[in-house]
């Protein structure tokens, strides 16, 4: 594990999103790893909106990108 920039927990505290150097990961309540975001890179803020399930990333070079937590088959990701 590398530098951690930051972190927050998604639907509850079984899961949870840590931005690191360079990609964010997701892990579970173990520290087992489930997803790594290629497309979240150089994220410095983090946040998860409960209600619309999205994990919302700022990174350094002004763009924001927002993740999806809803899908059945994990994580969808969508750039804006």
């Amino acid at each position: 594990m590398g530098v951690v920039f930051v972190s927050r927990f998604l639907h509850n505290e079984m899961m949870f999103a840590v931005a690191q150097k360079k990609y964010v990961y997701v892990y579970d309540h173990t520290g087992m790893e489930l997803h790594r975001l290629k497309d979240m890179r150089d994220v410095n803020a983090l946040t998860f909106l409960p209600y619309h399930f999205l994990l919302v990333s700022a990174v350094r070079k002004l763009e924001m990108t927002v993740c999806c937590c809803r899908s059945c088959d994990g994580l969808e990701e969508f750039v804006s």
